[in-house]
């Protein structure tokens, strides 16, 4: 499976449909493992994304700290 980058929203959506998939228990174990790898790249994804925007929040938090306040 390829590497796509999707949107954090519909990547968590995917995440969740592999999380039903995988529950239900009807995939052949060839299709399971898969799916799991595939939500395994969804997880890791999502965790990129959102360390993409903490980081982006401090920065922007520091800088408002770093604004004079009569600015």
């Amino acid at each position: 499976m390829s590497e796509e980058t999707i949107p954090f929203e519909q990547a968590l959506q995917q995440l969740e449909e592999t999380v039903q998939q995988l529950e239900k228990g009807e995939l052949s174990l060839e299709q399971a493992m898969e799916t799991y790898e595939r939500g395994v790249q969804l997880v890791q994804q999502c965790q990129q994304a959102l360390q993409q925007a903490e980081l982006k929040m401090q920065t922007l938090a520091q800088s408002l700290e770093n604004t004079p306040d009569d600015a």
